[in-house]
């Protein structure tokens, strides 16, 4: 049952696309099973030292307060990009004796001819709870004020002995905007004498209002696999089936009371547009010499920690020496959750004259909820060398042949004219059998047809360029609406082909369409409580998928159900 239960999870897990990334290979990871645990309960703590399938274990450094049991040593193998790297990792049980978090610092460890040093670890403990019942859900968030636009993590546990046909936990988080998943975790603790097994699932949330809200409840259907007394005391009950009942329940988990406000008023900088996190903004251009007219590529990364993902930088200033062009922008997480990494911005630069140019580059403005204040980031200065036009190269001189032309002229009964110059590289055959003239000749056409091309690509970049958000957002979704229905659909595709249309129909931003905001786009009367539902069903299923569950659920389906929403979103269906 239990590893039907996993298979489950892992197999949901793989179809929605989690994963997890190597360990550094100079860097020892400890892990625990669980961020959190109640006081009284047991966790699982690996430690994974790279490098060696048969390494000793490490001297941990004293923990008061902690007991702590070895279980053993086990070797690990993995392949990446055509190389293999091996792992040991040694498994620990530890019980805290008070409420303290559980703290495990960095320390040291020799492996071979150097010092690695290992990752710190924190375990939050919690007061215990009393339970009675077979099996039941912890919904788990950060203590503390939020602030909109900020990302924080919630965990969600279930805890059970033995279930059967789980489904996919369902949450309740009006105000929130679902982020990146992590692949459920499975564990086992020790509780009042009892071994009981835990599913953990963590994800991002962003709060996108202002107001006392409310984290769940969340609820996840199951089947209870319960003991009875055998009616006719036969031994034979038992193994035939007879000596358990099923119940099928729907578990429920307490709602979390959040206080959310907004970034403090007056006083943001212009240029604000939500960032909530700590950033910095740096900057390259390629290539850094160019020619009046040359395109040229400015990146600009923003890392840290915060709401990355849905970061936006503000368009490039207007300046008298480039033409600025909007480009592409991609997401690189360090982290499972998405809160730690960095977003490349991309944008096309076209210097207009020559000189050493100044870049320009629009400035980062975030708030940061730690320090409780308005922060900017500008990269140091990007100049760019840009050359004027080159002048057209001088014709190189052409070598005429060497025989007697006149001789030859001469022979045929031809005239032949006497010159007092001599012969020079122009003497020769006839001008019109030279391969460079016809090159020559071909040089103006070929220059045209350059300019054409490029008066072409200037007039495509700057339709781009003036076409407002609303038409760029309607181009990229009628480019996903075509490939919903290709063989190569996927669910990322659906869903921000759902948010574009939504967000259109609604005048809404695409990436904050949310539940909520189809409740109130029904509510007001923009949408039809029928399609209000079917969308409220399609995010859902996202998010089914998402956290562990999604039987029945595949991306090809997901993408016929996006296209069916869209096109009645687009269709001015109420």
């Amino acid at each position: 049952m239990v590893r039907r239960f996993l298979g489950w999870l892992l197999f949901a897990a793989a179809a929605c696309g989690a994963g997890q990334r190597l360990a550094a290979a100079a860097e020892v990871q400890v892990l625990a099973d669980r961020s959190s645990i109640e006081f009284g309960e047991t966790v699982g703590v690996q430690i994974v030292i790279p490098g060696s399938q048969n390494a000793p274990a490490p001297a941990l450094p004293n923990l008061p307060g902690v007991r702590m049991r070895y279980l053993g040593l086990s070797s690990h193998m993995e392949m990446n990009n055509g190389q293999t790297f091996v792992f040991s990792k040694h498994r620990y049980i530890f019980k805290p004796d008070t409420t303290n978090d559980l703290v495990i610092p960095s320390f040291p460890l020799r492996i071979g001819n150097q010092t690695l040093r290992s990752t710190p670890l924190r375990i939050a403990v919690l007061p215990a709870e009393t339970h009675q019942e077979p099996a039941w859900l912890k919904l788990i968030v950060p203590e503390g004020q939020r602030v909109v636009g900020e990302s924080f993590p919630v965990e969600l546990q279930l805890y059970y002995q033995a279930i059967r046909d789980p489904e996919a936990p369902r949450f309740n988080l009006d105000g929130f905007l679902l982020g990146r998943g992590q692949q459920p975790v499975q564990a086992a603790t020790a509780r009042d004498n009892e071994t009981w097994s835990i599913v953990t699932w963590r994800f991002a949330a962003t709060a996108t209002k202002a107001g006392t809200l409310s984290v769940g409840p969340a609820e996840m259907d199951v089947t209870l696999v319960m003991g009875r007394s055998a009616r006719n005391g036969s031994v034979l009950d038992e193994f035939f089936g007879g000596g358990r009942e099923m119940k099928r329940v729907t578990l429920k988990s307490k709602g979390v009371s959040i206080a959310v406000v907004a970034p403090p008023r007056p006083g943001p900088p212009p240029g604000f547009a939500g960032a909530v996190g700590r950033f910095a903004l740096a900057g390259t251009v390629t290539p850094q010499d160019a020619m009046v007219g040359d395109p040229v590529t400015l990146n600009l990364v923003v890392s840290g920690k915060g709401n990355l993902e849905r970061l936006e930088l503000g368009p490039i200033p207007d300046s008298a020496d480039f033409r600025a062009y909007p480009g592409t922008n991609r997401f690189e997480p360090t982290d499972a959750l998405g809160f730690e990494g960095r977003k490349v911005f991309e944008y096309v630069l076209v210097p207009e004259q020559a000189g050493m140019l100044r870049l320009p580059v629009p400035p980062l403005v975030f708030y940061d909820p730690e320090r409780k204040t308005y922060a900017t980031s500008t990269p140091p200065a990007l100049t760019l060398r840009v050359r004027g036009q080159a002048l057209a190269q001088a014709l190189p001189a052409v070598a005429g042949p060497a025989g007697g032309d006149s001789a030859k002229a001469a022979s045929a009964g031809m005239p032949v004219w006497k010159s007092g110059r001599s012969k020079g590289p122009w003497a020769g055959a006839g001008w019109g059998t030279r391969p460079w003239v016809a090159a020559v000749a071909l040089v103006p056409w070929m220059g045209w047809a350059a300019v054409g091309a490029g008066g072409w690509i200037l007039r495509r970049r700057r339709a781009a360029a003036a076409r407002t958000p609303e038409q760029l957002r309607t181009l990229e979704l009628a480019r996903l609406r075509a490939g919903l229905l290709g063989p190569d659909a996927g669910m990322d595709a659906a869903v921000r082909a759902v948010r574009l249309a939504v967000g259109l129909r609604l005048d809404a931003i695409p990436d904050a369409v949310a539940i909520d905001v189809v409740e109130r786009g029904v509510a007001r009367g923009e949408l039809d409580a029928d399609l209000g539902d079917d969308i409220r069903g399609f995010f859902e299923a996202v998010d089914g998928c998402r956290f562990g569950g999604g039987r029945g659920t595949e991306p090809g389906g997901m993408a016929r159900t996006a296209a069916d929403l869209v096109d009645r979103l687009a269709g001015g269906s109420r």
